[in-house]
C-alpha cells in the first residue's frame, strides 16, 4: 500500500504572510495594497532605487544607526493609558512602534487606531516585519492611504472615544517627513474628536431633560404641520439664515430692504436684533434644551404671531408652547421616539442630521425646503472686535483668554473663537461638502468656512435675490393642516408603550435567569462550568441586545453615564490576558446584570412620561367628541382652554379663547381668561395686546380695569427686577430684563438711559479687548495683497476673495482695483453673474477705466450664451 505524500506548505515570505492576514482582518487596506505597484519591479536603470535599496533607506530614515526595538521602547517609555482609552497613532513607520504598543504590558492595553497616510511606508513594513501580532489583535484598527476619512472614523468609534481619553500620537519621523500635511490631518482629527465628545457630554448631562422636553413638545408636534408639507417647497428660491453674530449689526438695514424677496429663517437668538430693526422673519427656529433659552423669544411672542416656528423636539418646551403663531413644525436630530416610531408611522419626514446649534437648525431647514442659494448672515462663529454677539442681542459672551482658540478669518488673518463655535463650523463645512446647494457666507469679519462662497450682502441682494420675487404666496400655498389629531396620536403612543412594556418584561426575565445562575458564585472559586455559563449568558445578552437595539439606543439617551461606566469596566476586563478571564466570571456576570437593570429603569421612565401625554390626548379627544354634539357652546372652548392652560399649552389655549370670542363677541370672559393665561406665563406684551382689544370692545368695564391693573403691576415687577439686577452688578440678567421691559414701555426714560449706559459698558469692554489683543491684528495692505496672490496661485480662490473683501472694507481708496481683482477671480470660477456685478462696481468707482467696459461686454455675452444653452 502506497503511502500518501505529505503535503509540504510552501514557505511564505514575510510580505505574503502579512498580506494574507491583512485580507482577512482589514480588507480595505488589502485592496489598497493589491492596487499598489510593487516597488520590487522598479527598474534600477531608470534611476529609481530597487525595493531592497528603498527599504534600507526607510530603515535609516526612521532609526538611523539605532536598533528599532530599542528606539521604540524609548519612544513609548512615558506613554501610560488605560484599557478604556483609545489611542490614535498617525503613522506606523515600519511597524515596530505599534508592535511595541501591543506587546508592552506597562502601556495599559488601550485600543489603538492606526492612521497610515503613506502606502509606500506601509508596503515597506509589510515586507520587512512580521506584523501578525498587530494585524490579528482585535484591539487594533488600521486605516491606510491618502483618502482616510476622519469624519467616518470618528463616527464609527464615537462611543469608545467618549468613554475615556483619546490621545493623538504622531510617529516622530513622520513630523519631519510630512510636515504641514500631517499637522493638518492631526488638526482635523482633533477637531472631530472634540466635536464628538461635546455632543456626547451634552447627551450625558442633559439626556433625561432632553427626553422630557421631547414628551412635553409632543402636543405641538401633533397639532403642528409635518415637515413633509414643506419639503422642496422653496426649490431654487433664496433663503437667508440669520444668526446673532456681531456682523448682524451691519446686515439689518439690508434685511429690512429684502423683505419678502427671500425666505428669512431666523435663529431664536437673533430675534431681539431683528425686532429692533422691525425685520419680521418668515420662520423662527429653536432647539436649545435649556430653560434659560426662553429669554430669547418670550418678549417677542406677539411680534412673531405671523411667523412659523420650526422647533427641535428637544427644545425648551416653553419656547414652543408659548409661541403664539399658529404655524409650527417639529423636527429632530436626536429623538429615538421620533426616528423609530412617530416619524415613519405618521409620515412626518421630520428627521434632520446631527446638529449642535440653532444655526444648524436654520441651515438644515433651508436645505429641507430645497432653497438655493442659502445665505448665511450673522454666522460669524468667532469674536469680532471683542464681541460675541450682535450689539442688540440680549446675550453677550465674555471673552476668557484661557478658553479661546485661534481660527482663520475670512479676511485672511486670525480670529478668536471658542470650542462650540469651532464645532459649529466643522458641521457646516461637512454640509457644504455634501450639498449641491450654494452656501453664501456674508460674514466678512467672521471665521472662514470651507465650501462656502464669500460675498458681501450688498452683492447677494443685487445678484442672487431677484427684485420681483415674493415668497409670501409660496408660504400661503403650503398645506398647514395638523400632523395627527388627538385620537390618532394617542393610538400610536399606546402601541409604542406596549412595545416598551414587552421589552421591559424580557429584561426582567433575562435578569432573573442570570441571578439564578449567579447564585452561590460569591462563595466559591469559579469553575470551568461557571466560565461556560458566563459565556452563554453573554451570548444571550448580545442576542437580546441585537433584537432590541433600537430600544437600547433609546434608553442610552437618558442613561448614558451609567452605560459609560459599564463600558469602561468591560474594556478593562476584556483587555486582560485570556488565562485570567476565568477568575473574572462574577465581574462579567455583574456587568450583564447591571445592563439589564439600566435598560429596565430607562424603559420604566419612558413609559411613565409617555403615559402622561396619552392622558392629555385622551381628555382632548373626549372633549372634541362632546364638541361635535354641541356646536357653538363656549363652555367647551373654556374647558379645552383650561386643560391647555394646566399643561402650559398656551398657544392652544389662546386658539380656544379666540374661537370663543368669535362665537360670542359680547362675552368678556374669554378676554379675561386669555389675559390671565399670558400673565401666568409672563407674556406681557401679548397681555397688553389683548387688553387693547378688550378696551375697544367693552370700554371701561370692571373686568377691563382689573386686567389693566394686573398687567401694570406685572410690568412694574419687571422694572424692579431690572433695577435689582443692575444694582447687584449682574450685567447679563440686567440686559435680558431691560430688553423685556423696553418691549412693554419703550418710552421709559430710566430704561433708555440704562440702555445707553450698558451699551457704553459693552463698547468699553470691546475696545479694551481689541487694544490688548495683538493676535487678530490684520496685516498692512501690501502684505494682504501678497497673501491673496499666494492663495490664488494655490487655487484657493475663495480664500483669496475673502482677503480682497476684507481689503475692500479696510482700504477705501483702492476699492476699484479690489473689485476688479474679485471680478477676475469670479471669472476663473465661471461665476459670471458675480463677475459682472463686480466689474460694474469698478465702472461706478472709476468711470475712466475703459478696459472694464470690454470685460463687461464679454461677461454679458458669456451669460447670454449660457442662457441660450439652458
Amino acid at each position: 500500500m502506497k503511502r500518501k505524500k505529505k503535503k509540504t506548505r510552501k514557505t511564505e515570505t514575510c510580505f505574503s504572510r502579512n498580506v494574507r492576514l491583512l485580507k482577512k482582518r482589514f480588507p480595505d487596506a488589502w485592496r489598497l495594497m493589491s492596487a499598489y505597484k510593487n516597488p520590487e519591479t522598479l527598474n534600477n536603470a531608470t534611476g529609481n532605487p530597487t525595493g531592497a535599496d528603498r527599504r534600507k533607506q526607510s530603515m535609516a530614515l526612521f532609526y538611523g544607526n539605532r536598533t528599532p526595538a530599542g528606539a521604540v521602547k524609548k519612544m513609548v517609555a512615558d506613554w501610560h493609558y488605560q484599557a478604556h482609552d483609545l489611542l490614535f497613532l498617525i503613522g506606523m513607520g515600519l511597524g515596530y512602534l505599534p508592535l511595541e504598543l501591543v506587546a508592552n504590558q506597562n502601556f495599559g492595553k488601550p485600543r489603538i487606531i492606526i492612521l497610515e497616510p503613506s502606502i509606500q511606508f506601509f508596503h515597506d513594513a509589510l515586507t520587512m516585519v512580521d506584523l501578525k501580532p498587530l494585524i490579528t489583535d482585535d484591539r487594533v484598527e488600521l486605516f491606510v492611504g491618502e483618502g482616510i476619512s476622519i469624519p467616518t472614523i470618528v463616527a464609527r468609534f464615537k462611543e469608545r472615544i467618549c468613554i475615556g481619553k483619546s490621545p493623538i500620537m504622531i510617529h516622530p519621523a513622520y513630523e519631519t517627513i510630512f510636515g504641514e500635511a500631517l499637522q493638518s490631518l492631526k488638526s482635523r482629527l482633533s477637531d472631530h474628536i472634540r466635536e464628538a465628545k461635546g455632543t456626547w457630554h451634552t447627551v450625558k448631562t442633559f439626556g433625561k431633560r432632553m427626553f422630557t422636553n421631547n414628551i412635553e413638545n409632543l402636543p405641538s408636534l401633533f397639532a403642528g404641520t409635518p415637515m413633509r408639507q414643506l419639503k422642496g417647497k422653496f426649490k431654487g428660491l433664496p433663503a437667508i439664515c440669520v444668526a446673532a453674530g456681531p456682523s448682524l449689526d451691519d446686515a439689518l438695514d439690508h434685511l429690512k430692504k429684502i423683505g419678502d424677496r427671500a425666505l428669512i429663517i431666523a435663529c431664536d437668538s437673533a430675534i431681539n436684533s431683528l425686532y429692533q430693526a422691525r425685520v419680521k422673519p418668515h420662520i423662527v427656529v429653536t432647539i436649545d434644551h435649556q430653560k434659560i433659552n426662553i429669554h430669547k423669544l418670550k418678549p417677542y411672542m406677539d411680534f412673531l404671531r405671523d411667523s412659523a416656528l420650526i422647533f427641535g423636539l428637544e427644545a425648551n418646551p416653553d419656547n414652543v408652547r408659548l409661541f403664539l403663531g399658529k404655524r409650527r413644525i417639529g423636527v429632530t436630530a436626536f429623538s429615538k421616539l421620533m426616528s423609530f416610531w412617530l416619524d415613519p408611522q405618521l409620515a412626518l419626514d421630520g428627521l434632520f442630521p446631527d446638529m449642535t446649534s440653532v444655526s444648524h437648525m436654520a441651515l438644515f431647514s433651508a436645505l429641507a425646503m430645497a432653497a438655493d442659494p442659502i445665505v448665511l448672515v450673522g454666522m460669524d462663529l468667532a469674536f469680532s472686535q471683542g464681541k460675541s454677539h450682535s450689539s442688540r442681542s440680549p446675550f453677550f459672551q465674555s471673552l476668557d483668554s484661557r478658553a479661546l482658540i485661534s481660527v482663520s478669518g475670512n479676511k485672511g488673518g486670525s480670529l478668536h473663537s471658542v470650542q462650540h463655535f469651532v464645532n459649529d463650523r466643522l458641521l457646516i463645512e461637512n454640509i457644504a461638502e455634501k450639498q449641491v446647494h450654494r452656501l453664501i457666507n456674508t460674514c466678512i469679519d467672521g471665521a472662514y468656512i470651507e465650501g462656502t462662497q464669500i460675498k458681501s450682502l450688498t452683492e447677494v441682494m443685487a445678484v442672487n435675490i431677484p427684485d420681483d420675487l415674493n415668497i409670501k404666496p409660496v408660504l400661503e400655498a403650503i398645506d398647514w393642516s395638523c400632523a395627527a389629531d388627538e385620537s390618532q396620536a394617542r393610538s400610536e403612543l399606546r402601541v409604542f408603550v406596549r412595545l416598551l412594556e414587552k421589552v421591559r418584561t424580557q429584561c426582567q426575565k433575562g435578569r432573573d435567569r442570570l441571578l439564578a445562575e449567579m447564585e452561590g458564585l460569591s462563595h466559591r472559586k469559579p469553575s470551568n462550568e461557571d466560565f461556560k455559563r458566563c459565556a452563554d449568558a453573554e451570548k444571550r445578552f448580545k442576542e437580546f441586545e441585537k433584537e432590541n437595539l433600537v430600544y437600547k439606543s433609546m434608553v442610552l439617551e437618558i442613561m448614558l453615564e451609567d452605560w459609560a461606566d459599564i463600558a469602561r469596566k468591560r474594556e478593562t476586563l476584556f483587555a486582560e490576558d485570556a488565562k485570567k478571564q476565568i477568575h473574572r466570571v462574577k465581574d462579567r456576570l455583574d456587568l450583564i446584570c447591571r445592563e439589564y437593570d439600566i435598560l429596565a429603569s430607562g424603559l420604566d421612565f419612558k413609559i411613565r412620561e409617555i403615559d402622561n401625554v396619552i392622558r392629555l390626548l385622551t381628555d382632548l379627544a373626549d372633549m372634541k367628541s362632546a364638541s361635535a354634539l354641541r356646536q357653538g357652546d363656549g363652555r367647551l372652548n373654556s374647558q379645552r382652554a383650561d386643560l391647555f392652560r394646566q399643561n402650559r399649552e398656551i398657544w392652544q389655549a389662546a386658539r380656544e379663547y379666540r374661537s370663543w370670542m368669535a362665537m360670542n363677541p359680547d362675552d368678556i370672559r374669554p378676554y379675561v381668561g386669555l389675559v390671565q393665561s399670558f400673565l401666568d406665563t409672563d407674556l406681557l406684551t401679548s397681555a397688553q395686546s389683548v387688553l387693547m382689544e378688550a378696551k375697544r370692545a367693552f370700554g371701561g368695564a370692571p373686568e377691563v380695569i382689573k386686567m389693566e391693573s394686573d398687567i401694570s403691576q406685572a410690568v412694574d415687577a419687571v422694572f424692579e427686577k431690572m433695577k435689582s439686577e443692575w444694582m447687584q452688578g449682574n450685567i447679563d440678567t440686567t440686559r435680558k430684563a431691560l430688553y423685556a421691559y423696553l418691549m412693554l414701555r419703550p418710552e421709559d426714560a430710566q430704561a433708555n438711559e440704562l440702555k445707553k449706559v450698558m451699551h457704553q459698558v459693552d463698547e468699553a469692554f470691546s475696545e479694551e479687548w481689541v487694544q490688548k489683543d495683538d493676535q487678530t491684528q490684520l496685516a498692512e495692505e501690501s502684505t494682504r495683497l501678497h497673501q491673496m496672490v499666494g492663495l490664488v496661485k494655490q487655487k484657493q480662490l475663495e480664500k483669496g476673495i475673502g482677503v480682497l473683501e476684507g481689503m475692500y472694507q479696510d482700504f477705501p481708496r483702492n476699492r476699484a482695483a479690489i473689485r476688479q481683482q474679485i471680478g477676475d477671480i469670479r471669472m476663473m470660477q465661471k461665476d459670471f453673474s458675480s463677475a459682472l456685478w463686480n466689474y460694474t462696481r469698478v465702472l461706478e468707482l472709476a468711470p475712466m477705466k475703459v478696459e472694464i467696459k470690454n470685460r463687461i461686454d464679454k461677461v454679458r455675452q458669456l451669460l447670454s450664451d449660457c442662457s441660450s444653452q439652458k
